[in-house]
């Protein structure tokens, strides 16, 4: 896994900046509202569904 020697910590600030600078944009919509979002820190891929378990898939 490539972000095994990660902290918590420094993931999460990753998965942020990631999610202001370049997702935030194209997700906030009336459509997503309340569903979960999850996102590839290496790649900036993400997924966004109802369901967790669909998402982090």
């Amino acid at each position: 896994m490539p972000n095994s020697q990660l902290s918590k910590e420094e993931i999460a600030k990753r998965g942020g900046e990631l999610y202001e600078k370049v997702i935030r944009v194209q997700v906030e919509t009336a459509e997503n509202i309340g569903k979960i979002i999850s996102i590839n820190i290496n790649t900036g891929d993400y997924e966004i569904d109802n369901d967790l378990l669909v998402a982090i898939l």
